[in-house]
């Protein structure tokens, strides 16, 4: 960024007007370019670079039309600088959090050929509103899945990081095995553990199977980014979750905001469980109704369950151990949780 600090101090120094040029990691941006606008001022150029938000501002009161027009002048053309395939896939991917699905840019095309598939890990930050140090991350990721190509991190957003790890760098990958279902979710939950325990961070991890070029990502993101909020608002105690997980919530999710309240306030009144009987129903449901499971889920006699689940057939009129009765008591389950 030499040229920009060079093309900032002849206009300091020819003007004496204020102008300055900052930068902060990607992650950030939005955060640095608000603050600049609180205290009065505009940013006039900015450019991604190396993972870094390089940015020119100036005080606008500062500024008269004359003045400005120098400025434009001076900075434009700006000059070019070639962005990696991270900062083009930052650029590109961070549309899927505002519904886009854009097909990937000729330009990141051209130089991110893959040889081998990718695991797509979507990071949610619990607390986005305290900053991220985004080299870090990079660095212990690095470190804990050593491979080359090396693993890309991708900061979307403040609260949302992509992670894709070539599937060469998982250890119990032998060649490409995508229906290994139980295998991707092992790796998230190794993921959630490194990253809570190394960034003492809350965080949520969405997991989508391998993809095996480019051009799938934005279908990819947008299937974690759906997972991850149903999952928020039906599940909030789930740090781990796959897109081939939780159906139900995630329909739920899809509906219209509106439809949502209205089933929460027809169905939800229509339990009133113990924190047992939850329990009871969640295991349940979570073993398709397979009764032996449950209790063995449980650890209790299998009597014991029945004479629990004849217990809650008496107080709710109806038996979970038969299908309608039991979509219906799933349904009632999942809405009565919206507040």
């Amino acid at each position: 960024m030499d040229q920009w600090e060079k093309i900032v101090e002849r206009i300091q120094q020819a003007t004496g007007l204020a102008i300055q040029l900052d930068h902060c990691p990607s992650s950030e941006w939005e955060r640095a370019r608000a603050a600049v606008e609180q205290n009065k001022g505009e940013v006039v150029r900015h450019t991604l670079h190396q993972g870094h938000i390089w940015y020119i501002s100036i005080t606008s009161a500062d500024w008269s039309q004359e003045a400005r027009a120098l400025l434009s002048l001076l900075l434009a053309p700006s000059f070019p600088v070639e962005q990696t395939a991270t900062e083009l896939a930052t650029s590109w991917l961070s549309s899927v959090l505002d519904q886009r699905l854009e097909p990937i840019p000729a330009s990141l095309e051209a130089k991110w050929q893959w040889r081998e598939p990718r695991a797509c890990f979507l990071i949610e930050r619990l607390h986005a509103n305290r900053p991220a140090d985004v080299e870090q991350w990079q660095q212990l990721l690095q470190q804990f899945f050593p491979s080359s190509p090396a693993p890309m991190l991708l900061p979307l957003s403040p609260a949302f990081f992509l992670l894709l790890v070539p599937a060469s760098a998982l250890p119990e990958v032998d060649g490409w095995q995508g229906e290994e279902k139980g295998l991707w979710l092992h790796w998230g939950y190794t993921l959630h553990e490194l990253l809570v325990a190394e960034t003492m961070e809350m965080i949520r991890v969405g997991i989508t199977l391998p993809i095996e070029a480019p051009s799938q990502l934005p279908i990819a993101v947008k299937s974690g980014l759906d997972t991850l909020r149903s999952v928020q608002l039906y599940r909030p105690k789930e740090m781990v979750a796959a897109d081939w997980q939780f159906p139900l919530e995630k329909w739920a999710y899809s509906l219209p905001a509106a439809l949502r309240e209205q089933l929460h306030h027809t169905l939800g009144p229509q339990l009133s469980l113990s924190d047992e009987q939850q329990e009871v129903l969640h295991a349940l449901f979570s073993n398709q109704l397979n009764v032996s499971e449950t209790a063995r889920a449980l650890f209790l006699h299998r009597n014991t369950l029945l004479y629990r689940l004849d217990k809650l057939k008496e107080k709710t009129g109806l038996d979970p151990r038969e299908f309608s009765d039991a979509v219906f008591l799933r349904l009632a389950m999942l809405f009565r949780q919206i507040t």
